[in-house]
């Protein structure tokens, strides 16, 4: 997936978690990662754990790659 922003137009990908059914306006957590790493890699090493507790609290999940890296 693609972010776009404004207006300095700048793309970011990332991986996301979205539990089934979560209604519109849900809560938003962003996890971040150290550097030489990216969404996919911070997502596996904490073994899913905030995929299943957005699952249990309802709550929606953004990993982001970094930039020019990711």
């Amino acid at each position: 997936m693609t972010l776009r922003s404004a207006p300095v137009r700048v793309e970011k990908s990332y991986r996301a978690f979205v539990p089934e059914g979560l209604p519109p306006g849900s809560p938003l957590l962003f996890v971040l990662h150290g550097s030489q790493q990216n969404g996919k890699v911070i997502r596996r090493a904490t073994g899913y754990g905030f995929d299943r507790l957005a699952e249990r609290r309802g709550f929606a999940v953004v990993y982001p790659d970094g930039h020019k890296r990711g």
